[in-house]
Order: structure tokens, then C-alpha cells, then sequence
């Protein structure tokens, strides 16, 4: 369930829509995601595609996917903050894009599902319940608030400067150094950007609605701040105490004393006047003989110490849903909600908290969680129950005595790519691009590390075992291996002191972005590449994978040209081929007028593929003896940018990249320098003089 936008019924959507810009939202600055289970192509080519507006097919057009994929995500921050249970799986991912691994140091687990979606003129927080995964957001029954900012209008920003606060706090508890370049410290730039945008913006018209918002996060060690769910929303609540709630869960504790202690802080939560109500809704099915199975433990129903003035009822939702073709298609429930009533005073609470322990903060070492809820007055109490309406339809309430009420595994149990946590002496994994290969730089904590242990690539080949961590590496804590590709995952086995195995998925991410290399799409590209991509209207993508498409055909072709005013090439007759790099000389002033938001999409912007220093290198090897002058004119186009970049220090960081690509081009151009007539030398020289960015 989320604000619906675009649906056939209120109150449905698909959630994957919530990913889309709006029409006026602008270019991608960035995201954040968190989430517990994990699926990395599904995050990629579904969720990243949307919000980075992709218009390529990764199952269709795969040349020009690699190519909007590279030329988006290099001007874009991306990253996702899992359990560290759940890292995906260890096959090849973009280097783009980062997978940080959320440590609670006890046996909580991280279980929010938090969204950031930064827009130039845009931002939108999505609240769920769904995991990055294809059950999450295509099959499940899930929940989600999407909150959407803008400068002009928008939700109560309060929550997004919470949200960014709570992302600050899982970044804290991610592996890594502080340097620069590292995934975490660009994770705090990105957050510090987001919330510097947002207040820059003028100050939103205040709502007319009455109905407050208010963010319901779960941190261990946090104290009141983000401490228990029940007594937030105890505090939340306006007025006498309810006397009616009801819970959907997908899972609950199993043992009894989890299940009485949850129970008695719910009942401590309603009025204890009166007759009060508490109604448990979870996945149902049609059993043996006419039975209704229900995935609600009977404890809770029927607890042994209720007090004779509450009433308790069951419902259930069946997982068995129609589809539009009129099928039938197993839907799970895994939306989590508390509804508190009394009168006509309302209060929703959704999000990623099950009803156990753990999930509502109730036991030492909890889960990370977040949740949102909405505050109702009386006045708005019709507002109030449409937050429930969607759930309404597929509600349904059952005699007791035709129902066996199922316990169920505590949903931090879900199922997911790995169950076991890596050790925490597994610090760090990064790979450093170079020239050719790289280096893996593994960080390694010797005191937390198991007695037998192994790492190796996806492909299975061993790179550093207990053994040789001890006999080559001379138990190192920072331990570099050479490699001739670059990996986005590594497989870890361990046995612990009983001998019992296990394995997990240890995420690499890059040291410094900047220094990733192209797909072979982007190398290497020729000038007459860049001449007709860069004088193209085209998206970029489009116009380089119909160039290289056309090259391998042209190679292979056997066509013989008749045509006498065919076989001669004006391509580089001194008119055309000025008129031509003035055409992409325009191309690449329009890439550069465009906003700036990281330190990687300025480096992008001017030392890529199709920046003004690979420009200068393409004009050297085939603009033949008015390279140098070709060049100037390149380095002379620097200059007369007007930078348009999103932060002050991002504005410092200009300076020192265009004199970078000065000092490039210069020695590019001055390379030929020698043997152009004197007055060229001259001028080509005096131009590298006076540019000064």
C-alpha cells in the first residue's frame, strides 16, 4: 500500500513507480537504500533503471544498457546499506555503485527499508516495508509511505532531516576508513549534500492539514531517541488512550515468553477503563476439512493473564490473490502496520517492524528499523480510515471455531542469500583500479578473525587463506593482492570452534571511482567517434552504440563503392573539419554547463571518454601537424565555462580539475609543438599561458 499515483484502485500502486522522477524533478544527483534481504540485479536493472530514468534494456540493447549505465552512474552516487547477512550475491556488479554492509554490533539485524531519491529539484523518501527484491516489490503484499519534497511544496521537511539523521547513524555503523575516496565518507558527503540542497531551498507554504507525520526509527543504544516502537508511539499519541488496535504482521516471536512480554506492552498501551479491543490480522489459508489456518501464535490471542475486559478477534488475508487475467497468484503478506483508535481519534504506524521483540525494541540487542507514523486527529478521522481502506478489501474475519491459529518464525528469520554473519576481523574489502588490473586491499581485524578460514573470487580461485595470511602475509591487518579484473564480491568460508562451516558473501567496493576504467564501449574511442557523437542531438548513448555499430558493420562489409564522388573522403578538408570540431566543441560546452553534484561527475565531465581531455588526445593521434591549434581551441573552451556546481566545496575542487586538464592538454599540444611553423608555435604556447580556469 502507498499514495497512490497513477492506479486504477486508491491506495495501490506499484511500488517500483515510486523509483520514476516526476517531469519536473530534474537530472539523478543520487540515493540511498536500505534494506534487509538483498537482490543486486534486481536493484540495478529495475529500481536504479527507473530512478536514473534509463532508457535502455539491458535484455535488448545491451552495448548501448553498458554505455547509459557508465555515463549515468558516473555522475550519480549510489548506494545501499544491507544486513550483513544479506550483501547479495558475489557476481559482478557495477563498481559504481556501492554495497555497504550495516554492523549493530550485537545480535539485531539491519531492517529498515528506507529509500533517499535525490532529484536536482526533487527529493522523495520512501517508508516500506519491502525488501530490494523481486518478491518485495512484485509479488509481496507490502506498505509504503512515500513522502515527496520540492522547493515550492511538499511533506513537513522535519522528516526528511530526520531520515538523512538516521542514515548518518547506520553510517556510523558501516566498515571502512575515513579518507575521501572511501564509500562511507562519499556515503556522508552525499547525505551532508542532500540536506545542504534541501535547505537552500525557500521555506515551504505551511500545510493545511491537521494530520502530523512523525518518523518512528528503532537504533540499539540510541536511548528515548530512537528507542522503543510502542512508547514513540506512546508519545504520539493525542488525548485519552486508545482502546482499540489493531496489528498486522507477517511474523512473530515463537517462544511464549517473547510472545506474553510483547502482548502485555501492547494491552499496557490501550486505556485500562472499559472494555477494549485488539484485533490480529495475518496470512490465512484454507486448511484440511473447512479449516482457516492463520499465521497468528494462539498465545496471543488467548493470552493466559488477559484481563477479562479485553476482546480479542483474528483475521486474516489470503495469500491467495486474483490476478488481472483472472488467475490466481500466491501474494505473501509482509506489510507490518499498528492502527490505534479511540473514537474518532486515529494513529497508523507502518513500516519494517514485525510484532516481536526485536522488531518493537523491547529486548537489548534490537533491530535497526524504520517506521512512520500518521497522528489523526478527530477532525480528520475520515483521512484516517482511508489509511486503512486498502487493507479493508482483503480482510477478512473468521469463526474461531473453524480456525488453527499457526506460530509463526520470527521474520528476522527470513530467507535470503546467506543466513550466517560474516565475522567482524572481515573489516574492509575495496579493489584500487590502475592502469592495467588493480589491487584488492582486504582489511582484516586479527583478533575477531576465525582459526580456519578461506577467501576467494566468484570463480572459486583462493586468494588468501588462514595459512597464508599467517606465512606469507605475516598476519598483516592490510593485506593487497594483484588482480587482472575487477570483482564486486568475495566468497568467505569459515569453521568455528565447534568445526561446524559456514559462508558468506564479503561486498568490494572501489577505492576511488575516478580511477575506475571504461567498459571497452568508452575506450579508446577514435576522433572521428567523438566528432559525430559530441555534434549529435542524440543522448549520448544512443548516438555512440549507432557509431559502433556502424564501424563493425563498415569493417566487415565487402560493398564495392562505384560511385567515383563516394570514394573521396572531405571529412578532413581544413572547412569541414573546423566546422566539425566546432560542432563538438558545442557538445561538449553543453555537457559541461550542466549541474555538478559529486567530485566524481566533475572528473567525469572532464577527463572521460568523451570529456575535453580525451577531445585533445583523439585531435594528437589523428588531427595531423594543426593538432596543436585544435588543442588550444579545446583548452580555450575551458575557460569560458561557467561552473554550475552544488556545493562550495565542490566550487574549490573546479579549479584544481581544469588546471589538471590544462596541464593535459598542454602536454598533448606542445608535443607537436616543435615542428609547427613559428607563429603557431607561438600562439598555441600563448594560449596554455594565459588559460587559467
Amino acid at each position: 500500500m502507498a499514495r497512490a499515483r497513477k492506479t486504477e484502485s486508491p491506495g495501490y500502486t506499484r511500488l517500483l513507480e515510486a523509483w520514476s522522477p516526476d517531469a519536473t524533478s530534474g537530472r539523478a544527483l543520487g540515493c540511498i537504500a536500505t534494506t534487509f534481504t538483498f537482490d543486486a540485479e534486481h536493484f540495478e536493472e529495475q529500481c536504479l533503471a527507473r530512478f536514473l530514468a534509463m532508457e535502455s534494456d539491458p535484455q535488448e540493447t545491451t552495448r548501448t544498457y553498458l554505455i547509459e549505465r557508465e555515463e549515468k552512474l558516473s555522475e550519480t552516487f549510489v548506494c545501499v546499506l544491507t544486513d550483513p547477512r544479506h550483501c547479495g550475491n558475489e557476481e559482478t556488479r557495477s563498481l559504481r555503485w556501492n554495497v555497504l554492509p550495516v554492523r549493530t554490533g550485537g545480535a539485531g539485524l539491519q531492517h529498515a527499508k528506507v529509500s533517499l531519491l535525490v532529484w536536482q529539484n526533487h527529493v522523495r523518501v520512501l517508508i516500506a516495508s519491502a525488501n530490494l527484491t523481486k518478491h518485495g516489490y512484485r509479488s509481496n503484499l507490502e506498505m509504503a509511505a512515500i513522502l515527496d519534497f520540492r522547493p515550492d511544496e511538499g511533506e513537513d521537511r522535519e522528516l526528511l532531516f530526520g531520515t538523512l539523521d538516521f542514515l548518518t547513524t547506520l553510517a556510523g555503523l558501516c566498515p571502512g576508513a575515513d579518507q575521501q575516496t572511501h564509500p562511507r565518507s562519499r556515503l556522508l558527503d552525499f547525505i551532508r549534500l542532500a540536506r545542504t540542497t534541501v535547505r537552500a531551498w525557500p521555506a515551504a507554504p505551511a500545510s493545511a492539514s491537521r494530520v502530523k507525520m512523525k518518523l518512528v526509527p528503532l537504533v540499539p543504544g540510541s536511548g528515548d531517541k530512537y528507542g522503543e516502537v510502542l512508547r514513540q508511539l506512546e508519545n504520539s499519541w493525542q488525548g485519552p488512550m486508545p482502546n482499540s488496535a489493531t496489528i498486522v504482521s507477517p511474523f512473530y516471536d515463537v517462544s511464549n515468553y517473547a510472545l506474553d512480554r510483547v502482548h502485555q506492552r501492547l494491552e499496557n498501551l490501550l486505556t485500562n477503563r472499559g472494555n477494549r479491543r485488539i484485533e490480529w490480522v495475518g496470512a490465512g489459508r484454507e486448511g484440511a476439512k473447512d479449516r482457516i489456518e492463520i499465521d497468528v501464535p494462539e498465545r496471543l490471542v488467548k493470552p493466559p493473564q488477559a484481563h477479562a475486559s479485553l476482546q480479542s478477534l483474528v483475521y486474516y488475508i489470503n495469500t491467495q490473490q486474483a490476478t488481472e487475467s483472472g488467475d490466481s497468484a500466491q501474494r505473501p503478506l509482509h506489510a507490518k502496520c499498528v492502527f490505534l483508535e479511540r473514537d474518532d481519534v486515529m494513529l497508523m504506524m507502518l513500516g519494517s517492524s514485525n510484532f516481536t521483540l526485536k522488531g518493537l525494541g523491547l529486548t537489548a540487542q534490537h533491530n535497526l528499523e524504520m517506521n512512520i507514523a500518521y497522528v489523526v486527529p478527530a477532525m480528520e478521522s475520515s483521512f484516517g480510515r482511508k489509511l486503512f481502506e486498502p487493507l479493508n478489501p482483503l480482510v477478512t474475519e473468521v469463526d474461531m471455531a473453524h480456525v488453527d491459529l499457526i506460530s509463526t518464525n520470527d521474520s528476522s528469520e527470513e530467507p535470503g542469500d546467506s543466513t550466517a554473519l560474516l565475522p567482524r576481523g572481515f573489516d574492509d574489502a575495496l579493489y584500487e583500479p590502475q592502469a592495467s588490473g588493480g589491487t584488492l586491499i582486504l582489511s582484516l581485524i586479527k583478533s575477531d578473525l576465525p582459526a580456519d578460514f578461506s577467501v576467494s573470487t566468484p570463480t572459486r580461485q583462493s586468494l588468501v587463506t588462514r595459512e597464508s595470511w599467517e606465512l606469507a602475509y605475516h598476519m598483516q591487518e592490510t593485506v593487497r593482492i594483484p588482480l587482472l579484473e575487477p570483482i564486486s564480491g568475495l566468497r568467505v568460508e569459515w569453521r568455528d570452534a565447534d568445526g561446524k562451516r559456514y559462508d558468506a558473501i564479503w561486498p568490494v567496493n572501489v577505492s576511488d571511482a575516478t580511477k575506475l576504467i571504461p567498459p571497452a564501449e568508452l575506450r579508446n574511442l577514435s576522433l572521428e567517434d567523438l566528432l559525430i557523437v559530441l555534434s549529435s542531438r542524440r543522448p549520448l548513448h544512443w548516438a555512440l552504440a549507432e557509431r559502433l555499430s556502424l564501424r563493425a558493420d563498415s569493417a566487415t562489409s565487402t560493398k564495392v563503392v562505384v560511385d567515383p564522388h563516394a570514394k573521396v573522403d572531405t571529412s578532413n578538408f581544413l572547412l569541414k573539419r573546423m566546422r566539425r570540431l566546432a560542432y563538438a566543441l558545442e557538445g561538449v560546452r553543453s555537457r559541461l554547463d550542466q549541474s555538478v553534484a559529486s567530485a566524481e561527475a566533475l572528473h567525469w565531465r572532464i577527463h572521460g571518454p568523451v570529456g575535453p581531455v580525451a577531445l585533445g588526445r583523439a585531435l594528437q593521434a589523428e588531427g595531423g601537424t594543426g593538432a596543436a591549434f585544435l588543442i588550444a581551441e579545446v583548452c580555450e573552451l575551458l575557460k569560458e565555462i561557467r561552473w554550475n556546481v552544488a556545493s562550495k566545496e565542490l566550487n574549490a575542487q573546479v579549479a584544481s580539475e581544469c588546471q589538471a586538464a590544462v596541464e593535459a592538454l598542454r602536454e598533448i599540444a606542445l608535443g607537436e609543438a616543435g615542428q609547427l611553423p613559428g607563429n603557431l608555435s607561438v600562439y598555441v604556447r600563448d594560449v596554455f599561458a594565459r588559460t587559467t580556469p
